[in-house]
Order: C-alpha cells, then structure tokens, then sequence
C-alpha cells in the first residue's frame, strides 16, 4: 500500500505504515472509512492461496493498528471492499456459496454487509442475480446516492476482457446494471475504477493503447 503526499511540484509516494499495514505480503485495493480512522484492505500471500479483507484502525495517538481479519471474511476468496459515502454498508466481491451449505463459486460475485452503530458487522448478504451473473463481478464503487459501479468479466455484452457497469439502487436492492458508454468502456480492459460521491468524475484502469 501506498499514499502520496503533496508537495511543491507533484504528489511524492510513500510506502503506508510498512511494517505494520504494508508487509511482505502483497497488499491493495484498501477502502477508508469516511473519518478516516479505520480501513479495510485486500491481503494475499505470494502464491494467491488466499485472499481475505484486512481491518485497521487508528489509535488514540493516530497510529494504525496491527491488522486483523475482518469479521466477514477469512473463509473464502474476498477482495475489493468499497465503503459507501456515509459509511453504513461496505461492498465486496466474493467466492462464497450463495445458498448457505452450497459450494463455492468459481467466480466472484458481489456482497454487501452493514455497519451496526456500535461498529460490528451483520452478515453478509449477497446483490442478487441482477447485479450478479454467470461471470465474474468485482471492483465495486459507490457514489453518495447508493449507485454502485463495477467491473464485469465473462458476461454477456462485455466488450473486452473487462468493462465497467453501473447500477442504481431501488427500494429492495438494485435496478439493472448498464455498461458504461464508450470511450470508457473498449476493446481493451477496464477496472480498477473509483467514483466521486457526486458522480462527477470517474477514475479508471486501461491497457487500451497509449
């Protein structure tokens, strides 16, 4: 993990509480909550054996603390957490069982879990097979109204290896997703993605050309 500091000229980056956050292990994709006093992040080993979503939180000099497993994951393959605005509710892409004694899935699809107000979790609870498919559903971003956007791989309409789409909340869940428009979405692979809170901008990862 790392963050970037300003400076005179440009941002400078800096390795993020190495030893502590930033370790051997490899790191990313971290969401913050919206005090910035505690965060969430993806941990693996070398060898991708497993994949788990980290928890930190500052002390009461600022520190980050040693990270643990968050309650919600640690039994499945679980990446990308994405924290709403408000910080009431976290999105994540997991290969978890949808029905409870199921098997696990061999894609990712996409699950929310609530922030109790005396900051536990309740449980996770998967987006439905509207958001969700055949393929894989990961990258999640949530703009202040409740509109989700993510990446969708190995689904129909997809137009190169991953592409961005979003979805807008409705009183029992989510409507239908809808591609992003060209030129953001293209040939090429698109993910990696974060949304201002009002939508007014996007940042995404490419490897189209230039």
């Amino acid at each position: 993990l790392c963050i970037a500091a300003h400076a005179a000229e440009r941002p400078t980056p800096q390795l993020f509480a190495p030893g502590v956050l930033s370790t051997g292990d490899d790191e990313w994709g971290f969401t913050m909550s919206p005090q910035g006093d505690a965060l969430w992040f993806n941990k693996a080993d070398r060898g991708y054996r497993v994949q788990v979503i980290m928890e930190s939180r500052k002390d009461a000099h600022g520190h980050w603390q040693a990270p643990r497993v968050a309650a919600f994951s640690g039994q499945y393959r679980d990446i990308d957490p994405a924290m709403s605005p408000d910080g009431r509710y976290l999105v994540f892409a997991s290969t978890r069982p949808v029905q409870a004694g199921g098997a696990r899935r061999t894609d990712f699809d996409l699950w929310r879990v609530e922030r109790l107000p005396d900051g536990r979790w309740g449980p996770p609870r998967h987006l439905g097979d509207k958001v969700n498919s055949d393929g894989a559903e990961t990258n999640s971003a949530i703009a202040a109204d409740g509109t989700l956007y993510f990446s969708v791989a190995g689904r129909a309409g997809v137009l190169g290896q991953r592409d961005l789409m979003r979805a807008r909340p409705t009183a029992d869940g989510y409507a239908g997703p809808e591609p992003l428009p060209a030129p953001i979405n293209s040939v090429a692979d698109e993910s990696n993605h974060w949304v201002a809170p009002d939508q007014s901008y996007l940042l995404f990862l490419s490897n189209r050309p230039g």
